[in-house]
């Protein structure tokens, strides 16, 4: 995430190996982005997304190309909460 321009101090990264309440209570707070990694099955890969809410401020980045979730999804988490992270001037 450095490479990315994020303050290397503002952010962590840990494996979460389950979501049960007592694992959960092992992850240091707060906790500003999750990601979930889960087998893809067709009937989940079809499913509609929702609805767009264009007056969220969530901003939403279509995966085009394969084998990209991980980098998709940490840039979701980046751009989601830029508040809660020191970025770089010109990143």
């Amino acid at each position: 995430m450095s490479k990315l321009g994020v303050v290397e101090e503002s952010w962590k990264f840990i494996d979460i190996f389950s979501l049960d309440d007592d694992m959960l209570a092992f992850v240091p707070e707060p906790v500003i982005s999750l990601l979930f990694l889960y087998p893809l099955e067709t009937s989940i890969e079809n499913a509609s997304l929702g609805v767009e809410d264009n007056s969220s401020n969530v901003v939403l980045i279509k995966q085009t190309v394969g084998n990209a979730c991980g980098t998709i999804a940490i840039l979701h988490a980046i751009v989601n909460n830029k508040q809660h992270l020191s970025i770089k001037g010109k990143s």
